[in-house]
C-alpha cells in the first residue's frame, strides 16, 4: 500500500526541479562594480539627475579651459589625491563657471554644484572637505567662494526668488466646484484632505506628506457622532512630543463636506486595514458596500505628492499653477491677516526665527486699506 502510494506521487510531474544539496543556496557571485554600486546605498531620482547634470557641466568646462589654455586640467581632478591641485582648479572653476547662455550661476547653484563634487572626491576614498572652516587645505577654494558669491549679491544674480503664491479664495472654491475636490469618490476625496491636511498644520513639500501616518492624528472627542466648536483633530509631528497644530470643526451642520474634521472622519475609515502611510493610492473602482476600503494596500510615491497641488491647479483650471508650498504660504498669510501674533504663527508653521516666517507674510488690501485710514484717522486728531 505504502509502495503503491509512492510511486503514485513520484508519477507526479514537479512544476519546479528540485534541487538537493547547497549549490543553489546563494546567487552567483557580485563583480566588484555591482559591490561597489550597492555599496552607495539608494540613491534617489532626482539626485542622480543633479549629479550627472553637475558632472556633465565639470567635465564642458574642462573640455573648453584645456581648449583656450596651455595650463591643462587633470581630466582626473575629481579622483585627485594631490589636495592642493584639487583647490587650486576648484578655485578656478567658481570663478569661471557660467550657464550655457554665459550668464552667471547663482551662488546657491554654486554650492550645489560643488557639493556635487564633495561627493564624488570622497565616493574615490579622498577625504576632502571643500566647505569645512577645519579642512585648511581647502581655505583659498572657501574664500574664493565667499568672494565670488559676494560679487554676485551685488549684480543682483540670484537675488529674485519667486516665493510660493498665495491660493485665493476664490480658486479654492474653485477646487470644490469643479469637482477636483470632494466627497463621493476616492480621487476627489484624497485631493481635499490632502489640501485641508497641508493648508491646517501648514506642511512642506512632498516628503512630509508622505511621512504621514494616521498615528500621528488625534480626534477630540473620540466619540464621531459629536460636531461643535469643540471638536478637533490633533497632529503631532514625527519625532516631537509636542502638539503640531490643531484642525477644528468649522460647522456644527453634519452635512458641511468643507468641514475639516469631517473630511477626516470620512476619508480615514476608507483606508485599508493598518495602512502603511496616510496617502494610499486610490482604487480605480470601488465596492458599493459603504463599509469597504476605497483606498489600496499601496502608498502613493512622494513624486506624485510632491506635485499634487500643481496637479490638482491644472484639473481645476485655476488663475495659478501653485504648489505644495503654497498651502504654508496661504496658512500663514491668512493668520497673519487675520492679526495673529507672530509667536503663534511660528508654534503653528514650526519656524525657528521671524525672519524665516517674514517671507510667508503677504499684506491684504483690506489691510492696506486700514492702515491709510489710519493714518488719515491720526492727522485729523
Amino acid at each position: 500500500m505504502k509502495r503503491a502510494a509512492l510511486e503514485q506521487i513520484s508519477s507526479v510531474p514537479l512544476k519546479r526541479p528540485l534541487v538537493l544539496g547547497p549549490n543553489r543556496r546563494f546567487l552567483p557571485p557580485i563583480t566588484t562594480e555591482e559591490a561597489t554600486e550597492k555599496a552607495k546605498g539608494a540613491v534617489p531620482a532626482n539626485m542622480k539627475l543633479a549629479n550627472k547634470w553637475a558632472l556633465r557641466t565639470f567635465q564642458s568646462w574642462v573640455s573648453f579651459r584645456n581648449s583656450m589654455s596651455e595650463e591643462k586640467v587633470p581630466e582626473d581632478l575629481l579622483a585627485c589625491k594631490n589636495s592642493e591641485v584639487v583647490c587650486y582648479w576648484l578655485c578656478r572653476f567658481v570663478s569661471e563657471a557660467r550657464k550655457e547662455n554665459r550668464e552667471p550661476y547663482p551662488s546657491a547653484t554654486i554650492r550645489s554644484l560643488l557639493a556635487v563634487y564633495q561627493r564624488i572626491l570622497q565616493d574615490n576614498k579622498l577625504d576632502y572637505h571643500l566647505f569645512s572652516k577645519n579642512d585648511f587645505r581647502f581655505r583659498e577654494l572657501q574664500n574664493t567662494i565667499d568672494s565670488v558669491c559676494v560679487t554676485l549679491r551685488k549684480e543682483g544674480v540670484g537675488a529674485i526668488r519667486k516665493a510660493a503664491a498665495v491660493i485665493t479664495k476664490e480658486d479654492e472654491q474653485l477646487l470644490w466646484s469643479s469637482g477636483v475636490m470632494g466627497t463621493d469618490s476616492p480621487w476627489p476625496l484624497l485631493h481635499a484632505v490632502f489640501y485641508t491636511v497641508g493648508l491646517s498644520f501648514t506642511l512642506r513639500g512632498g516628503q512630509e506628506h508622505r511621512d504621514l501616518t494616521i498615528e500621528q492624528f488625534r480626534r477630540f472627542p473620540q466619540d464621531h457622532g459629536v460636531y461643535n466648536e469643540d471638536t478637533y483633530y490633533q497632529y503631532v509631528e514625527h519625532g516631537s512630543k509636542s502638539y503640531q497644530g490643531r484642525l477644528s470643526d468649522l460647522d456644527s451642520n453634519k452635512a458641511c463636506v468643507h468641514c475639516p474634521v469631517q473630511l477626516i472622519d470620512l476619508y480615514i475609515p476608507k483606508l485599508p486595514k493598518n495602512p502603511k502611510a496616510f496617502y494610499m493610492q486610490p482604487m480605480q473602482r470601488i465596492d458599493s458596500d459603504p463599509t469597504r476600503p476605497w483606498y489600496q494596500i499601496t502608498p502613493i510615491g512622494v513624486n506624485t505628492l510632491k506635485n499634487m497641488m500643481a496637479k490638482m491647479s491644472e484639473l481645476a483650471g485655476l488663475s495659478n499653477r501653485y504648489t505644495n508650498h503654497s498651502l504654508r504660504a496661504t496658512a500663514c498669510t491668512r493668520m497673519f491677516n487675520a492679526g495673529i501674533p507672530e509667536k503663534i504663527i511660528a508654534e503653528f508653521s514650526g519656524h525657528k526665527s521671524s525672519k524665516g516666517l517674514q517671507k510667508y507674510e503677504h499684506t491684504s488690501t483690506k489691510l492696506i486699506k486700514e492702515a491709510g485710514l489710519a493714518i488719515k484717522e491720526e492727522k485729523i486728531q
